[in-house]
């Protein structure tokens, strides 16, 4: 009995040791990259979340994107407790994506034993590290969708009473309301659970809107507009201008970028060997179908979305590659070793990062000079404290081209919610109505080329007229953007 303990203890605390090994990972790909300033996206929710924390304007009132509330509120909290930052959304969804992981193990423990959960883990948790999946930033939605649907489809496999279906449905759900890709799995696990008896079904459909009702009636008493949310997370993303890609050329050559030149086929060969040995689609190969649809019918194929179809991705090449051991004998830890060095990110920011830190700081000059190229990370951080330093706390300000990273460091309003470039009929509506009745009391116009890539003319034709009307003036210079403020009102 003993000896029985002792085995048992070294199998978990090797499992938790691999484990440990992922986190630190993940922690140095996530703060040690993209320089020590927010992404695009995270500035975005940062904006969104603050401007609910500090000022009461609630989701789709003080800002505009089209991800559901959840993720602003973890932002909101983020800057509530440390202002604009870039580490704790990170680390936060680093803990989060690590719970993930353990999940898998256990659902690869089930499926084909200790050594299959040891496989998954490695090649889950060394893929959501590569760039082509945005292993940068584990602070995007993806992270908290496939946590969540990862550990809804650990209840659904061990369920054995309609209060297991019934919790799986409730996470299913919260998956959902981070985002709403995580359709591609609720469907297989609704559609498989039928299989179980209709009246599982109906538990597992019962947790799912359960979840989503609280959520919904919890945004409605926090005052968010439910037709709002609605409008601005999935009806808008479909009209013409908006920023769902429905061009077939540019359609093709992302599909092929990101299935196909990328880390991803490492996972094929094992891919199709799982085919030929199943010859069906089981759950695991319908939650992969449902994910790569849902890749498809978004049509972006942005780096992070490839992370829905990790998980069934890691489990099927584990289980492939557990067959395969037993049937030829080959050796455990070559395998292992081999899928390590395989897989393991070839990225060397994180080692430029810290290269960066030791060497003495590089001053940016802070003056225009062409040729006028866009800014770095930094020096779009750099701005928009300028800008916070030189505006009153009341000022509202605007930052032309597609400039979040800019404006969440002046910790200004924007005049209008749609503070990023989008060019649907009702977006340019507002913007234009929002701008002209509420004039921003400075203005950023960047004199880099590819603003006049990011911003159609039209909107660029008006930001010029604007400030090139009575009421404003040039002001100065400063990293490639031209400043221009507001004359004062009498």
């Amino acid at each position: 009995m003993r000896l029985l303990s002792e085995s048992f203890t070294a199998r978990v605390n090797g499992v938790f040791y691999l484990l440990l090994i992922l986190v630190i990972l993940q922690l140095a790909v996530a703060l040690l990259t993209y320089g020590s300033a927010l992404y695009v996206d995270e500035a975005v929710w940062h904006y969104i979340g603050r401007n609910w924390f500090r000022h009461g304007l609630v989701p789709y009132r003080g800002g505009y994107d089209n991800k559901t509330p959840l993720i602003f509120l973890i932002y909101g909290i983020s800057d509530r407790l440390f202002g604009v930052n870039y580490w704790f959304p990170r680390v936060v969804g680093t803990l989060v994506q690590s719970v993930g992981i353990w999940y898998l193990y256990r659902i690869a423990l089930h499926l084909g034993g200790r050594r299959t959960g040891i496989l998954a883990v490695s090649m889950y948790g060394l893929s959501v590290l590569w760039q082509s999946t945005n292993g940068r930033f584990p602070s995007m939605t993806e992270t908290y969708e496939v946590t969540c649907v990862i550990i809804s489809v650990d209840f659904f496999l061990k369920a054995k009473q309609g209060k297991d279906y019934f919790i799986a449905g409730l996470l299913a759900g919260l998956g959902f309301a981070f985002r709403f890709t995580a359709v591609g799995a609720i469907l297989p696990l609704l559609l498989f659970s039928l299989g179980r008896g209709w009246r599982y079904t109906l538990y597992l459909g019962a947790g799912l809107m359960t979840c989503l009702g609280v959520l919904a009636g919890a945004a409605w008493l926090a005052g968010i507009d439910l037709g709002a949310f609605w409008s601005f997370t999935f009806a808008d993303n479909f009209k013409p201008g908006s920023i769902l890609n429905r061009d077939p050329t540019r359609f093709i050559e992302l599909f092929m970028k990101g299935f196909f030149h990328s880390e991803l086929i490492l996972f094929y060969p094992t891919l199709v060997a799982w085919f030929l040995i199943k010859k069906r689609i089981d759950l695991l190969g319908a939650w992969l179908l449902g994910g790569c649809l849902c890749i498809g019918a978004l049509g972006v194929f942005a780096e992070a979305h490839f992370k829905d179809i990790l998980p069934p991705l890691s489990l099927i090449g584990a289980l492939t590659i557990g067959q395969l051991l037993d049937r030829y004998g080959l050796s455990f830890r070559k395998t292992l070793a081999g899928i390590w060095i395989c897989f393991f990110p070839k990225s060397a920011e994180p080692i430029l990062c810290i290269r960066n830190m030791l060497l003495p700081a590089v001053v940016t000059s802070h003056s225009c000079r062409p040729p006028y190229s866009p800014l770095d990370n930094d020096s779009r951080k750099q701005l928009g404290l300028w800008i916070k330093a030189n505006t009153g706390i009341h000022d509202k300000v605007y930052v032309a081209n597609y400039a979040p990273a800019i404006l969440v460091y002046t910790e200004r309003l924007c005049p209008s919610i749609y503070f990023i470039t989008t060019e649907t009929e009702k977006a340019k509506k507002t913007f234009y109505r929002e701008m002209t009745e509420n004039k921003p009391d400075l203005v950023a116009v960047p004199l880099c080329a590819d603003y006049n890539t990011n911003v159609s003319a039209e909107q660029r034709t008006f930001i010029q007229d604007l400030v090139s009307s009575s009421d404003y003036r040039a002001d100065t210079c400063l990293y490639n953007h031209m400043i221009y403020r507001i004359n004062k009102r009498r």
